[in-house]
């Protein structure tokens, strides 16, 4: 039986945090609409960006109240959320193109081209241009925490991993480019192992810089008028310096390991 005093003082945070995900929840719907039209991939598109951001608004509900000490979901977190209603709507694309006869990943297919493509790309972009905003006004109001650092980081790993599905899905490029997607969450598997790895790492402008090259990269590489050949060149590119990055990072959590040994 749940503790009344404790529903009383969760019910602001929860009442707010449900109203941002029913606002941001409205406008994925119209938008995944209006995309499954015009870019002829049906309702698929609707039902796969509406899932995902259902199972999204679930996570975000079952933690917010364990890692946002607030009374309001904020401003911040809205943001951040935004951008995970975009990550929302490319899984409604890849749930769409994999859903098609004869097509997916398995059996790759430009079923995705000309005008959609580019205002998915776009889409993405703006997204990317309200990536650090978050932050940035979590921190200028004073509710900074933990759940929004960490909604934030996981929007930006979730989407990436998404861009690169969408390439191999479209054929632009091969599987090799799941890579880029999928390191960061070997890194965690790899840390259930060796816990080491899990020790917390400061903030790293580094960092920054290459997962935005990453979306960079994958964004240039989906633009219709880029080869394929031009495209894997520039997510290569992108692929090495994440690999040097995780490199950095994992030799200086080797040292602290080291040193405390």
């Amino acid at each position: 039986m749940k503790d009344p005093a404790s529903t009383r003082r969760f019910a602001p945070i929860l009442t707010s945090t449900g109203l941002s995900l029913l606002m941001t929840g409205g406008a994925l719907a119209a938008v995944a609409v209006a995309f499954s039209a015009c870019s002829g991939l049906g309702a698929m598109v609707v039902w796969g960006a509406m899932a995902s951001y259902l199972l999204l608004s679930a996570v975000v509900l079952a933690t917010v109240t364990q890692h946002h000490p607030f009374l309001t979901f904020g401003l911040a977190n809205a943001v951040t959320n935004l951008r995970a209603a975009v990550a929302a709507l490319l899984t409604g694309v890849l749930a769409a193109m994999m859903h098609a006869p004869g097509h997916g990943i398995e059996a790759p297919a430009p079923m995705l081209t000309g005008d959609p493509l580019v205002a998915l790309v776009v889409a993405v972009a703006v997204a990317l241009l309200f990536d650090g905003v978050d932050g940035r006004l979590a921190r200028s109001r004073g509710i900074s925490s933990v759940f929004g650092a960490r909604f934030d980081m996981e929007v930006d790993a979730y989407t990436i991993l998404c861009l690169c599905l969408l390439l191999v899905g479209i054929g632009k490029l091969g599987p090799w480019v799941l890579a880029i997607g999928l390191m960061r969450y070997l890194f965690v598997l790899a840390g259930w192992w060796m816990p080491w790895l899990m020790q917390p790492l400061p903030p790293s402008r580094r960092r920054q810089a290459v997962c935005v090259l990453q979306y960079v990269a994958l964004l240039v590489a989906l633009l219709p008028p880029v080869t394929p050949f031009a495209g894997a060149v520039v997510v290569a590119i992108s692929l090495g310096s994440l690999i040097w990055s995780f490199a950095v990072d994992i030799l200086d959590l080797a040292g602290r390991r080291t040193a405390a040994a």
